[in-house]
């Protein structure tokens, strides 16, 4: 449906068919019209009989008191005149201003065009003939604005209709000293409601807290059917759009890339509510500027999962001197298992010319599949920090030279700081060059270091340079590069280039250099069998589900550590953190092993789910430089003891005397008889009230939840790392299994 007949639909479902059926005889004589006369004739008519239906839609929706109002009404059909005038075709679509007093509205409405019948296309196309303004669509936003005495403010509303009919809002009103704004986005989709709100309110000057510091603010987030969307949030404050949503000093100015950052930030979602309290501090305010702004908010995503968000800017500065921005975020997520912070370093210079960039992550996940992990501006090149699941381009910590005017020069520094379970990196890079067009000269520096803790070994990278270019080519220059590693042995390996004149042959030489000899591999001081039985003690028993009402335990003598008190009806476990059962071992925490073996443990009888610890597989396997990077940080579940149940059984009879001293209370109110027929009669008819009686019937669970399981040829495994090690020594790839209802393929 086009523009002009979704336009007559709309005077179809407000004046009737009639109506409608008028209009389209208007159109159709305008089409076939055969000359200019008659075109312009055409459409007067029609704009004649459209403002004729637009009067009476104004008498019909309006509320009388507002029409009654001096010169609406007049102001109103004399700007449709205005709009639909010959030559006024530049109104169309525009915002159409309507004065009321000290107050300013304004109403978003598209043109329609009719184009010109084919007969009058060509040279009277050519000659300034052009598609004809004939009304407009229903407005799809309003603007207001108004200003009396000390107090003003603003707003507007707009609706959007495809693809889930959306209502957003703002509105800001100024009162001397205070200033609030309240934007709002109302949502439906598939019958369902849900609403995203952000208050804000500034003082000036701020509430004085004593010693320079003010609250300058306050406001707060309200989510109704709404949750966080995690992979959006981390887009949208790396880039900073949405502290600037938050804590923007002119929101509604913003309104627009505000609420589109609220909505995709907080999504729809049935059963989730948000809600959280922010607030503005300021320190030391001087002249036109304050010398240090903290915004901060917190935030909660309820019922389930749980989600605590604290999101805030830090701002800083002396102009022209230096000029902070930090961003911070950190949450828990309940339903991810995980613990982060983010800082990310936005808009900031120091001295006017060296713009300062950079980000720092803190990230845990507790729980199966566990890790920890601290970065300061990006890894160790090649690193990967998975299972982690940080973002690919972190940001380095440094400063570029940015200066306001374009010369020939550039200056970049930048570093890192990352610390892992088992290891330690760092490294920092240094460029700096001149450009004047005959003559360039560059140089650089680089280095990177890694330190691996348990078993120690470490790797550092370094390049040193610096190049002459004359007309754009090289002319002359020196590069160092090298790598040294160890410990045991300790290898040093380095390369010079240097580039000589163009008229003279270039230099060359690389070397590598072995200090001290290959580590020996200690075999382990005892087998893994006999460490293993060392773990067998009491100190490692414990009761479960032992739970028992009739049963009062006897703890005196049990606090020794040489038994663990068991209820009858409990469950006796077993278990160590020394290594994992079921799993064939090359390594007994990191001490090799004679030869690869394997510990399973058994108890006799009744035996249930064995207990779980986390290992890191990297302590128990010897990997490889690239497989210990992937996995030194990984925590992954695995059997660590056993778990008994003892059956019950039937003991002989005994009988006891039952002695007890009897009570009486004094005699209850008797209620009259009529009191007791009125409530079986109540309770009767609820009875018979039932459409049937009431069943009790066995449904299979729509919704289950078992372990993840990974396949490696035929053979099935529960753990990562057990299929790890299939793979390693058959050669076939390892991947989740899906039949047993895993959903996403990955390789080992």
């Amino acid at each position: 449906m086009n523009d002009v007949d979704f336009l007559v639909k709309q005077i179809e479902l407000a004046f009737g068919q009639a109506a409608a059926n008028d209009l389209r005889g208007l159109l159709a004589a305008a089409q076939a019209a055969q000359n200019e006369d008659v075109w312009n004739e055409a459409i007067r008519n029609f704009r004649s009989r459209f403002r004729t239906l637009v009067k009476q839609q104004l008498r019909r929706y309006i509320p009388p008191p507002i029409l009654a109002l001096p010169g609406v009404e007049a102001f109103i059909l004399a700007l449709l005149d205005r709009a639909l005038a010959e030559g006024g075709e530049a109104l169309a679509g525009a915002a159409k201003e309507i004065a009321l007093g000290p107050a300013e509205a304004a109403l978003n409405m598209a043109a329609v065009y009719l184009p010109l019948p084919p007969n009058l296309q060509g040279p009277n196309e050519a000659a300034g003939l052009r598609p004809a303004l004939i009304g407009f669509l229903p407005p799809t936003g309003l603007a207001l604005n108004f200003m009396s005495g000390p107090a003003g403010g603003g707003g507007a509303l707009d609706y959007l209709p495809k693809p889930n009919p959306r209502l957003s809002g703002s509105f800001g009103l100024k009162m001397g000293v205070v200033q609030v704004a309240a934007l709002s986005i109302l949502e439906e989709k598939a019958g369902a409601y849900s609403m995203m709100t952000l208050l804000k309110g500034r003082f000036t000057p701020g509430i004085q807290l004593g010693f320079g510091f003010a609250i300058s603010g306050m406001g707060g987030l309200i989510g109704v059917n709404r949750a966080v969307n995690g992979d959006a949030l981390e887009a949208h404050f790396r880039s900073g759009a949405l502290i600037n949503a938050l804590f923007g000093d002119d929101p509604i100015r913003n309104a627009a890339s505000t609420l589109d950052t609220l909505g995709a930030v907080f999504q729809m979602h049935m059963g989730a509510h948000v809600i959280g309290p922010s607030m503005q501090l300021s320190w030391l305010k001087v002249g036109t500027f304050t010398l240090f702004n903290v915004d901060l908010g917190i935030y909660m995503q309820l019922p389930s999962p749980l989600y605590i968000g604290l999101i805030g800017s830090v701002r800083a500065g002396i102009p022209p001197i230096f000029q902070l921005r930090l961003d911070v975020r950190g949450d828990i997520d309940a339903g991810r298992r995980m613990i982060n912070f983010h800082a990310v370093i936005v808009d900031s210079y120091m001295m006017g010319v060296f713009k300062m960039q950079g980000e720092a992550l803190f990230r845990m996940r507790y729980g199966d599949d566990s890790f920890v992990v601290l970065t300061i501006g990006g890894f160790f090149p090649g690193f990967n920090p998975a299972p982690a699941e940080l973002p690919p381009d972190i940001q380095r910590v440094g400063m570029t030279l940015d200066l306001p005017v374009d010369l020939p020069i550039y200056l970049r520094v930048a570093g890192y700081l990352a610390v892992t379970p088992n290891s330690l990196q760092f490294g920092a890079h240094m460029e700096a060059g001149f450009d004047g067009g005959i003559f360039s000269a560059e140089g650089h520096f680089l280095l990177d270091a890694i330190f691996q803790f348990d078993p120690f070994e470490f790797a550092i990278n370094f390049s040193a340079g610096f190049h002459i270019k004359v007309l754009g080519k090289s002319f002359s220059g020196v590069t160092c590069t090298g790598t040294i590693s160890g410990p045991g042995p300790l290898v040093i390996h380095a390369h010079i280039s240097y580039k000589t004149p163009i008229f003279l042959p270039n230099i060359n030489w690389s070397d590598t250099f072995t200090i001290g000899r290959p580590s020996p591999r200690v075999a382990g001081t005892a087998d893994l069998f006999e460490a293993m039985q060392k773990e067998l003690n009491p100190g490692n028993l414990r009761a479960e589900n032992g739970s028992d009402p009739h049963v009062a335990l006897n703890v005196k003598g049990s606090q020794d550590g040489k038994y663990a008190l068991l209820a009858p009806l409990g469950d006796l476990l077993w278990a160590q953190s020394l290594a994992p059962l079921d799993l064939e071992l090359e390594r007994l925490q990191n001490t090799p092993l004679p030869a690869p073996n394997c510990v399973s443990v058994t108890a006799p009888g009744e035996e249930r789910d064995k207990p779980r610890e986390q290992f890191n597989l990297g302590m128990y396997r010897n990997l490889s430089d690239a497989e210990r990077m992937d996995l030194n940080a990984r925590l992954e579940s695995h059997p660590s003891g056993v778990r008994y149940h003892f059956p019950l059984q039937s003991g002989a009879e005994e009988t006891r005397e039952i002695k007890f001293q009897e009570f009486r209370h004094p005699e209850l109110v008797k209620l009259p008889s009529e009191f007791y027929m009125l409530l079986s009669a109540a309770l009767l008819y609820k009875v018979s009230d039932r459409s049937q009686p009431a069943r009790v019937v066995n449904l299979e669970p729509r919704v289950a939840i078992k372990r993840e399981s990974w396949r490696c040829n035929d053979d099935v495994f529960d753990t990562q790392a057990a299929a790890f090690i299939a793979s390693k020594k058959s050669g076939a790839p390892a991947y989740l299994d899906i039949e047993n209802g895993a959903v996403n393929m990955e390789g080992v």
